[in-house]
């Protein structure tokens, strides 16, 4: 009798050891790691508690789950209450995680190279045009000369329509007059070397900054890209 008193507990010892070091495996599910603890548990009923179960999944999970684990521990009294836990926290970083691929997969697959070809494509006509003694003429200085050019053209449009219907204007007089400004930087990254409607970043649907529908780009909060 003796003997098997000393047998049992030599058996139960061992599955007590065996027990605390449950690990969950690098690809072993979440459901897996918890069946094969309540396995063990259920065959040294015996000598283990609800409590000292828990303690064991808390240590034996993978690290990505064990701080969410650990700040709710309070709210958790049995097994399966940590099952429920562990399965929430899994669900959000795998949607957390989903977010992300597909956000980095868009920007990847975004032609970065275009843009600077248009670039060198503008570059190297405007090189193969110059007069001889004429210093090379940079993207910078032909956006800016655009920018002149266009900004030439309106004042003497303006003018033009002055001197045709002075009527018109002089009727005006009384009305405070509502300038346009014309904005010299990208409203969509904030550059000064192209326009919002030639910007690379712009969106072809709603906001041209977001591509949210229900606002234009000057009322979009988003921030410029470069800021």
């Amino acid at each position: 009798a003796l003997r098997d008193r000393f047998k049992e507990f030599t058996s139960d010892s061992q599955l007590l050891q065996e027990f605390v070091h449950i690990h969950q495996e690098e690809n072993q599910s979440l459901t897996s790691f918890y069946e094969h603890v309540i396995r063990k548990y259920r065959k040294a009923r015996q000598c283990i508690t609800e409590q000292q179960v828990i303690t064991v999944l808390q240590t034996g999970v993978k690290n990505s789950l064990k701080e969410y684990l650990i700040r709710n521990e309070k709210d958790i009294t049995k097994p399966d209450e940590w099952l429920q836990y562990a399965r929430q926290e899994e669900y959000i970083q795998k949607q957390i995680q989903q977010q992300r691929n597909n956000y980095y997969s868009e920007t990847t697959n975004q032609p970065f190279f275009e843009p600077m070809l248009q670039t060198a494509t503008i570059q190297s006509r405007l090189l193969n045009a110059k007069p001889l003694g004429q210093q090379p003429i940079t993207p910078h200085h032909y956006y800016q000369q655009q920018h002149q050019h266009t900004s030439k053209f309106n004042n003497n449009r303006m003018n033009e329509k002055q001197i045709q219907h002075p009527t018109i204007k002089s009727s005006r007089l009384s009305y405070p007059e509502t300038k346009m400004y014309r904005s010299e930087s990208c409203l969509i990254c904030n550059r000064k070397n192209h326009s919002t409607m030639n910007c690379f970043y712009k969106k072809h649907n709603g906001c041209c900054k977001c591509g949210q529908s229900n606002h234009r780009i000057r009322d979009c909060p988003e921030q410029h890209f470069f800021e």
